[in-house]
């Protein structure tokens, strides 16, 4: 009996693939190559190392958070104009998709969209949760609002990332509430790219009572070794909520480090003008490649296609030093590319490798 279960439980996990980043590059100097990971290269490096020298000064590891949690959910509610009372915080936005999952998810499935961040389909299949995927319409990558709306009247928790991982679009307001108003129970906004578009609906959450909003330190304001996540959602669903949560689930330093984060706003809005500026940059002179189409963007990396073969893009970037992520198995769009949009002198190397492969000039 216990060797038919060790072989069920292989049999179920060997379909899930592990998440495997690539290493860094040795040097320090070339991690301005290093754009595979949606990392926000536009933080001053100095301004950070003075947050954690002043975190690591307050925090004693000896004791477990208890008031850095309200004081952090506090300074969050003062930025963004929410109750404090409906903020959520976890170990990155990853651990709250997980205990979403476990909340809202088990016993009535799980829907999102196609593609999308992997890390919806990896939750449900770890626990053996029913998972419907509705692909994105057109090359546009708009949300398909019946199909989706279908799903989630069966389903009790729906993801939506907005701007969209791996695409970069952000999704039409009045397309994801029609989705929210339809749903049968749970829609989660992924916000985690939003301070890089147009609008958030954090505002939206008091007007619907089963809305949530997922956003995180790790993007806008460049604290992703840190892994703090956080999430607003209506009284009603944090309170259920918080009943899967684990204690002191999220570090004191981590905790201390996002309350300073904080006082720097001027300096992570003016790196989201300068990002936004080298994003339009970037993807202009993509577009005079033949061969290469840059989708637009709003989130820190884009969304690209090209007509050549996977193996020869991946050794062809690697010559440049470029570490970007490749897409296969898209109908219709070829190989496809997602890539940060790192400071200037990155960028202009993203583009010479890409002119390269291609045989034209940029």
């Amino acid at each position: 009996m216990r060797r038919e279960v060790l072989e069920a439980q292989k049999s179920r996990l060997a379909a899930i693939a592990p998440f495997t980043p690539a290493p860094r590059p040795e040097r320090r100097e070339e991690w301005k190559l290093k754009l595979d990971a949606n990392e926000n290269h536009f933080i001053d490096g100095g301004i950070l190392r003075r947050i954690l020298a002043e975190a690591l000064e307050e925090v004693d590891p000896r004791f477990y958070p208890v008031e850095e949690f309200q004081l952090l959910r506090e300074d969050i509610s003062r930025w963004l104009g929410v109750g404090s009372d409906l903020i959520a915080l976890g170990y990155g936005a990853d651990q709250l998709v997980e205990l979403l999952v476990q909340a809202f998810g088990v016993g009535y499935g799980v829907a999102s969209i196609s593609p999308t961040s992997p890390s919806y389909e990896t939750r449900c299949r770890i626990l053996g949760l029913k998972y419907s995927s509705t692909p994105l319409r057109g090359d546009g990558f708009e949300l398909d609002v019946e199909r989706l709306s279908e799903e989630a009247r069966r389903s009790g928790l729906v993801f939506i990332c907005s701007p969209n991982n791996p695409t970069a679009n952000q999704f039409r307001r009045d397309d994801i509430l029609a989705i929210v108003e339809n749903a049968a129970w749970v829609v989660v906004v992924d916000e985690a790219y939003a301070d890089f578009g147009e609008y958030s609906m954090v505002g939206d959450v008091e007007r619907y009572d089963n809305l949530i909003v997922l956003r995180t330190f790790s993007k806008f304001f460049g604290l992703a070794g840190l892994r703090v996540g956080y999430l607003i959602a209506p009284r009603d669903v944090i309170d259920a909520f918080v009943r899967v949560v684990p204690p002191f689930n999220v570090p004191s330093f981590s905790l201390a480090a996002a309350r300073r984060a904080l006082r720097h706003l001027d300096h992570a809005l003016k790196a989201v003008e300068e990002l936004k500026a080298e994003r339009s940059r970037l993807i202009q002179r993509l577009n005079t490649i033949s061969g290469v189409r840059a989708f637009p963007s709003q989130a820190n990396f884009i969304f690209l296609t090209a007509h050549l073969d996977s193996s020869i893009a991946r050794r062809a970037l690697s010559e440049y030093g470029v570490m970007a992520r490749i897409i296969e198995g898209m109908p219709g769009l070829g190989t496809c590319f997602k890539i940060t949009v790192g400071r200037r002198e990155a960028n202009d190397s993203v583009v010479e490798a890409f002119s390269s492969l291609m045989g034209g000039g940029a």
